[in-house]
């Protein structure tokens, strides 16, 4: 959803980490075909997947599709398909929040799309005032 709406600020965030730790970041589209996709990251060392305030739009473990807006099935598809590369060349995966979401999905695991409602409980999954997704005044991250 950042992509598409040309926010970056976050994405410059992780290409100065990147370039601290003595790498090259390299921006992927999250519209990419799968064949465009795997042409991309063929020859890349390793993979980091971001946090995003975007929510799943796969069926997970027997629910219902989230119908939330902030469903990013692009960001599902490309992060599925850089795990699935990643694993099967042997190269590392660095997964923050919604990419450790991902990559827990990709491999077979459940996540709760609604920690209150699904658990019974008054915990706040979420920090007011946070204002690093795409000027959000909350992030629940999944």
């Amino acid at each position: 959803m950042e992509e598409s709406k040309g926010i970056t600020t976050k994405l410059g965030y992780y290409f100065e980490a990147v370039e601290a730790a003595g790498g090259s970041p390299v921006a992927i589209s999250l519209s990419l075909s799968k064949a465009r996709l795997a042409a991309e990251i063929g020859d890349l060392d390793a993979f980091v997947l971001p946090g995003s305030c975007g929510r799943r739009s796969r069926l997970i473990q027997g629910a219902g599709p989230c119908k939330d807006a902030r469903a990013d099935a692009n960001r599902e598809k490309t992060d599925f398909g850089i795990i699935e590369h990643a694993f099967a060349s042997g190269k590392p995966v660095l997964a923050i929040c919604y990419g450790c979401q991902s990559l827990n999905v990709c491999l077979g695991g459940s996540l709760y799309q609604d920690i209150a409602s699904e658990l019974r409980t008054e915990i706040q999954h979420s920090k007011e005032g946070f204002r690093g997704c795409a000027g959000s005044n909350s992030c629940r991250g999944y």
